[in-house]
């Protein structure tokens, strides 16, 4: 499974860099925002990365920081959470 999520990235990486009309992936990375996505509790849960470099030490995300959405939400309700995840992430 690791080969096929690692050729999945690759597609989507260069897609998004013809998309955005960055020239390499430094500048494609330095210029995004990320946050985690994890399963808890039926639940999908959106954790901003704080920091830009993985939210260690004291810029881990608090509950308050944290978006929800359950798995079967509409895409609407995902692009939602989502975008106000990332407008925290750093």
């Amino acid at each position: 499974m690791y080969g096929e999520a690692q050729e999945r990235h690759n597609e989507y990486l260069k897609h998004a860099m013809q998309l955005t009309g960055v020239k390499s992936e430094a500048a494609f990375y330095r210029g995004s925002k990320a946050c985690s996505v994890d399963l808890v509790d039926g639940q999908c849960q959106l954790i901003p990365t704080l920091d830009g470099k993985g939210s260690w030490g004291k810029h881990q995300a608090t509950e308050a920081d944290m978006r929800y959405f359950p798995v079967g939400a509409s895409d609407e309700e995902i692009q939602a959470a989502v975008l106000e995840c990332l407008s925290l992430s750093k």
